[in-house]
């Protein structure tokens, strides 16, 4: 525990550190500041430098990592560099809050993890939705019990078109992002729905991934405009059946495009022996406000509306709020290296059984 502010670096300072990591510390300045930033791209570091007013800037992380100043770091590099960065963090000392995915495959993320643990340090991994308002709400619905026994989850998060432009990174490509659209956005409803579900260990997976749409010269209208369709090789499609040990099941779909009739934002169905709910996490300020909770009642359907809640554009703010409080007071932040780690296990079977048309078993 400690009671003076913890200085904090940024590896990485590309649109998620300017967007959501960099205002979630400065909006808790008592607790914390950003004493300095890396990034391979100077144009990037002069940026945050003049935008958010970080002293020290650096090209290569280890020179941040050297900084006595810095008690913890936030990796908001890409995807390949998750892994390097925190065990060179842990090694430093340092705690570590990283971007989704935690790593390009589980065995890499474990060694993240027991880095971690043998560095006596925190490694808590970016699942804000975790800290959605409604989210939160509906944890504590099933928790109190109000839906009975959750045997079975549907997660979603289909955009009908919504592939990363050519001017936002390696989405595209597996070499460089891991994955599609499960190792982007599925990641964060596998995470939640497990969540949701209790956190029972997933046993067997049975999943399928496609690319139809992504590697189309013309694929139609994408509001992010055009995309790198030539050199996709990631899946634009992915879905999935789960089964965990508490004998319940979870259905996964998730889409950078696919022709459906509507976007389906982080929407999730959970079923129970007394009562359902559907949950709409999308940020969005139409859908930002449902939880709906349903039950069979005498001889009608009712589905209620639980209550409003507010649109909240960034929950990575509480989720940074969160991991600076568990560096300072010790315990655990809410979002944890072995959840990061879980979700990964589920994405790699995912992946496998895709490719091998069989269902895979996770140990």
């Amino acid at each position: 525990m400690t009671s003076r502010k913890l200085g904090i670096g940024i590896i990485g300072a590309g649109q998620i550190a300017r967007l959501a990591h960099i205002g979630g510390y400065q909006a808790i300045p008592d607790q914390c500041e950003i004493v300095a930033a890396a990034d391979v791209s100077q144009d990037a570091l002069a940026a945050v430098q003049r935008d958010f007013g970080i002293p020290q800037v650096f090209r290569d992380y280890h020179e941040l990592l050297s900084l006595d100043a810095v008690d913890a770091v936030s990796v908001c590099a890409s995807n390949p560099i998750h892994h390097p960065a925190t065990l060179a963090a842990l090694a430093a000392g340092k705690h570590v809050f990283c971007e989704k995915p935690l790593a390009l495959n589980a065995a890499d993320a474990r060694e993240m993890v027991e880095a971690a643990e043998a560095a006596n340090r925190i490694l808590a991994i970016d699942f804000q939705t975790r800290f959605v308002p409604q989210a939160v709400a509906l944890k504590e619905i099933i928790q109190r019990g109000d839906l009975g026994e959750i045997y079975f989850v549907r997660a979603a998060w289909n955009r009908r078109r919504g592939i990363a432009p050519r001017t936002k990174g390696s989405f595209h490509s597996k070499a460089l992002n891991g994955g599609g659209a499960l190792i982007d956005v599925g990641v964060h409803v596998i995470d939640t729905a497990l969540w949701l579900m209790g956190g029972p260990q997933p046993v067997s997976v049975s999943g399928a991934t496609y690319l139809k749409i992504g590697n189309q010269a013309d694929g139609g209208y994408n509001p992010w405009g055009p995309w790198n369709h030539e050199e996709m090789d990631v899946d634009d499609f992915a879905l999935a059946l789960i089964r965990c040990d508490s004998g319940a099941t979870l259905s996964l779909e998730c889409s950078w495009a696919l022709n459906i009739v509507d976007d389906e934002y982080h929407r999730i169905w959970v079923a129970g022996d007394r009562a359902g709910a559907e949950v709409i996490l999308g940020r969005n300020e139409e859908s930002a406000t449902r939880l709906r909770i349903l039950t069979a009642e005498s001889d009608s359907w009712v589905d209620r509306v639980h209550q409003n809640f507010p649109p909240v554009p960034w929950p990575h703010h509480a989720a940074i709020a969160d991991f600076v409080r568990a560096v300072r007071e010790g315990g655990q932040p809410r979002s944890t290296g072995h959840d990061g780690l879980r979700v990964q296990q589920v994405v790699d079977a995912i992946y496998a059984s895709a490719e091998s048309g069989r269902d895979v078993r996770l140990a």
